[in-house]
């Protein structure tokens, strides 16, 4: 007769079967790639960004010059340290990455796909949201004025926006930078926010989340007796009695319906004591360490502000708690349990053709 502990232990949820995963998700794949359709037209429409500057008329120059100090947009154009092409690599190949290592030692084909699919959620959602903001907001580069002869301009009083003015003239950046490309342009006007700290920290989030609750950081920890079917409270209502020291001792004992003690001391109450493996907390800690890298090197390089890393980072970490949280529980951690390799990779493979198997 099972006890009453072991009954009421919440069941773990059978997986479902590998075919039904498709169909499950289908409209998950049909929301990623409607993502990736608007991101890619947001991207290729010319930014609505079109800030104003304060010119005034400059005798020495026979011409106007900026009137304000504008030395944050002078910075030399110099090439990205971090190209787009190699920040996309590396936000959308490294998790798969670290979740096929993690695959080869738990040999999970379930938590492999959801791992996978949470990370695309993730990166997809902060790609979509960093255009869209580029997009209706924007903002100058701190090299816009390079690309403008160095910061002095030559407009005639036409085409000012105010006129009248003796002190200066508010000019549309647009006309000051009339003779440069317009691709470059476009380009100069999408400071705001950074799409590489976006993604980065994005991406970040989300891995140290995953070997946070991996190796058992983060997440509420349960008891060994959770884990061998004898739950303390259960066994309290289930003996009847129960014997509990004084305040502050730091063992408890409890009477259970066959005689037997169990006795509950703080560094029980966890499967690896309280302490931590150093390596562990530091693989932790890399991700969001990687994502801070990448933010701060588009400010040494010149191509974002400071503000729009800070807002960047932001997003990000918003974007990855809420994309974890959406694939995985985040109450308990998920330790690393190696299954039956062998055994199971034939029972998913033969699934699997079962699945994807047609008839003539």
């Amino acid at each position: 007769m099972a006890s009453r502990s072991q009954t009421d232990r919440p069941s773990t949820p059978t997986p479902p079967e590998f075919s039904t995963v498709p169909s499950a998700a289908s409209m998950d794949f049909f929301t990623v790639i409607a993502m990736a359709i608007v991101t890619v037209a947001f991207h290729v429409l010319p930014t609505r960004s079109d800030p104003w500057f304060l010119v005034k008329p400059s005798p020495q120059l026979g011409g106007w010059e900026l009137s304000h100090d504008y030395d944050a947009l002078t910075h030399r154009w110099v090439p990205m340290t971090l190209p787009w092409l190699a920040c996309g690599l590396l936000v959308y190949l490294v998790p798969p990455v670290v979740f096929l290592a993690t695959f080869y030692w738990i040999r999970d084909t379930r938590d492999l796909g959801l791992s996978c699919f949470g990370a695309s959620n993730c990166v997809t959602i902060s790609v979509m949201f960093t255009e869209m903001l580029k997009y209706f907001i924007g903002g100058p580069r701190p090299w816009l004025l390079s690309i403008c002869t160095g910061g002095r301009v030559t407009p005639t009083p036409t085409d000012a926006i105010y006129t009248g003015l003796t002190s200066g003239q508010h000019v549309r950046v647009r006309v000051l930078c009339a003779e440069t490309k317009p691709a470059l342009l476009d380009q100069a006007l999408k400071s705001f926010p950074s799409g590489h700290t976006a993604t980065a920290f994005a991406c970040g989030t989300y891995l140290s989340l995953y070997f946070g609750y991996r190796f058992g950081i983060l997440g509420t920890r349960s008891p060994r007796l959770y884990d061998t079917g004898l739950d303390m409270m259960g066994a309290r209502a289930a003996a009847g009695t129960t014997s509990i020291g004084e305040q502050g001792q730091e063992a408890q004992r409890v009477q259970t319906p066959l005689s037997s003690s169990v006795v509950l001391r703080p560094q029980d109450c966890f499967d690896d004591g309280y302490d931590i493996a150093l390596w562990k907390q530091l693989l932790v800690i890399l991700p969001m360490f990687g994502a801070l890298m990448i933010g701060c090197s588009v400010v040494y390089c010149h191509w974002h502000h400071w503000w729009d890393v800070e807002m960047g980072a932001f997003m990000g970490v918003f974007i990855g708690l809420f994309c974890y949280r959406g694939v995985f529980d985040g109450r308990y951690p998920r330790p690393l349990r190696r299954q039956n390799s062998l055994a199971y990779i034939k029972r998913v493979m033969l699934k699997a053709k079962e699945a994807f198997s047609w008839r003539a």
